[in-house]
């Protein structure tokens, strides 16, 4: 277990090694292209996760029809590929597009009813079907007849024990190099040192894998090369392996997470994957800040790109893989999580600043270990309770905070927001603003050089509380956000408004000089257009050259 750290050596962790983003050069800037909208709407069953925008194209109809007709030209599932366990099921969901409105209906067909059959897009293997069978399940639009998409799956034993992946980005950065002499020996080092002390229950089919770098110097266990780019495999031994060697660069860039999460997807394939981004993270500034290269960080664009080429590469695009952990500051918030929600089932993250220490790997992996077939939501959860215990606990002056959020019910959720945002005017701001200032907010941080900084965070729960308070209609909103939040872990510091799990950015001056600009803010950085289009007009953002430089 990570030792517990009173709160003055806690505090001094915190801003010491947490989360600043760099504003003296390093981040990258926007431009002003963007992907190009896709009308359609998502055909739904039961619990179903929706579909990707990556998803292999179905056939288009080739019959000459009158153009005023309604006219489905594709059908796309969320996946094409899925392994099911005798006598389980599986829901798969589809996007449908069309002109001239077409009806969304679809039908559903089986290939082998006797292994698999399929009612409304819920898939249920029959507990005698063949092991090793596979079985073509397909959704045909009921306008136009021809067009069609297809998933196909693969029956496996009802005793087969699930695969795992976990893929590890860390980032060293100063974490790493700015504590190898102190009794942590590096925050990065001091993970996969934990990581390693529960190796001995390693299951055969359980593969963690992780890419380091971005620190100037790594402490001398587990023998961390700078020089390098490093993809090392956990042992049951205990042994970091090294598997390859990759050429130095940045790891703020997009093309080198794209690069790493490509190769793990191909290399170690399982039946659950999830991502962890190690280091400092920044709210909509991003993470993973190498300081090898101007302390360049991800954007939230660059993760989208990213993970979207990865599966692409991997043969995998519109699947979703299981989860994304950010093991970084305030990085539950939103924006990011509209993009998440496009390739992951749940994001585990942190409203507030995170201990440099940050999870305690030991305390929730064995867990995993011995139950590759738990459920995410129990996983995920493990996470958060064991972080904040280990880090404070009930105590008044932890105000540590973990949470889960179910990406599979994002879609609703980002629609209503915007529903909300669409109707907002200049004339609102203050009230938008007093709605913020009155909330449980984070990241506020203390004066530096007699200014104080803040990342514009907000509760997001208690923030739509506020503004129906100030008259705005935010009940939708709400409503929908109760079916993202899944669980959210606090220390005692939280004693009448309690975390909610996911946060808002709102860019207002009361925090004194804001961390963030319009560059980082991108239009390509989240998935809610009406709200940042709102707070780009109002908001206070630092001008292009300012802000702080968090290596002080």
């Amino acid at each position: 277990m990570k030792k517990k750290l009173i709160l003055p050596i806690l505090l001094s962790v915190f801003l010491a090694s947490c989360t600043i983003a760099t504003q003296n050069g390093g981040k990258k800037k926007k431009t002003s292209s963007e992907d190009p909208s896709i009308s359609s709407t998502l055909v739904t069953s039961g619990s179903s996760v929706s579909s990707s925008s990556g998803a292999s194209a179905s056939s288009s109809s080739s019959t000459s029809v009158d153009p005023d007709l309604p006219v489905v030209t594709k059908v796309t599932l969320n996946t094409h590929s899925e392994s099911v366990k005798q006598g389980a099921s599986i829901t798969l969901s589809a996007t449908v597009t069309g002109k001239n409105n077409p009806a969304k209906t679809l039908t559903w067909e089986t290939s082998n009813s006797n292994y698999a059959t399929v009612s409304n897009g819920v898939v249920s293997v029959k507990s005698t079907a063949t092991v090793g069978q596979t079985v073509t399940i397909t959704a045909r639009s009921t306008v136009t007849t021809s067009v069609t998409d297809s998933c196909t799956i693969t029956v496996l034993s009802s005793a087969a024990d699930e695969s795992y992946t976990i893929l590890i980005y860390m980032c060293g950065a100063d974490l790493e190099s700015s504590h190898t002499t102190d009794e942590y020996k590096g925050f990065a080092s001091g993970d996969l040192r934990e990581i390693a002390s529960v190796a001995s229950s390693l299951p055969n089919n359980f593969n963690i894998v992780v890419e380091t770098g971005g620190a100037s110097k790594w402490a001398s266990n587990p023998g961390i090369d700078k020089n390098y780019l490093q993809r090392r495999k956990l042992n049951s031994s205990g042994t970091w392996e090294v598997i390859s060697n990759e050429t130095k660069a940045s790891m703020g860039l997009q093309s080198t997470l794209q690069s790493f999460l490509s190769w793990g997807l191909k290399t170690y394939p399982a039946d659950h994957t999830g991502v962890i981004m190690w280091d400092h993270g920044g709210a909509a500034s991003g993470c993973c800040f190498d300081e090898n290269y101007s302390n360049d960080g991800i954007l939230p664009s660059e993760m989208d790109g990213a993970v979207k080429g990865a599966l692409s590469a991997a043969g995998k695009s519109g699947q979703k893989l299981d989860w994304v952990g950010y093991d970084c500051c305030i990085m539950s918030y939103a924006d990011l999580a509209s993009i998440n929600s496009q390739y992951f089932k749940y994001m585990v993250s942190s409203q507030e600043l995170e201990s440099g220490l940050g999870w305690d790997y030991d305390a929730w992996l064995p867990t995993l270990f011995g139950n590759t077939s738990i459920s995410t939501e129990t996983v995920l959860t493990k996470i958060c309770t064991t972080f904040v215990s280990e880090n404070g606990g009930s105590s008044s002056s932890n105000d540590q905070c973990l949470s889960v959020l179910n990406l599979q019910n994002f879609g609703a959720f980002q629609t209503a927001f915007e529903s909300f945002a669409s109707g907002l005017t200049s004339t609102n701001w203050s009230k938008i603003k007093s709605s913020y200032t009155s909330s449980l907010r984070f990241a506020n941080l203390d004066e530096y050089g007699d200014v104080l900084y803040g990342y514009g965070l907000a509760d997001m729960k208690d923030f739509l509380t506020k503004a129906a308070s100030n008259g705005f209609n935010t009940s939708a909103a709400s409503s929908a956000l109760s079916s993202v939040l899944v669980h959210s872990s606090y220390g005692g510091f939280y004693s009448s408004t309690k975390p909610c799990g996911l946060n808002i950015f709102v860019p207002a001056d009361d925090d004194g000089s804001p961390q963030i600009s319009e560059d980082e803010y991108g239009a390509s950085d989240t998935k809610f257009t009406n709200w940042r289009n709102f707070v780009i007009e109002n908001g206070t953002f630092y001008s292009s050259g300012g802000g702080w430089d968090w290596n002080w």
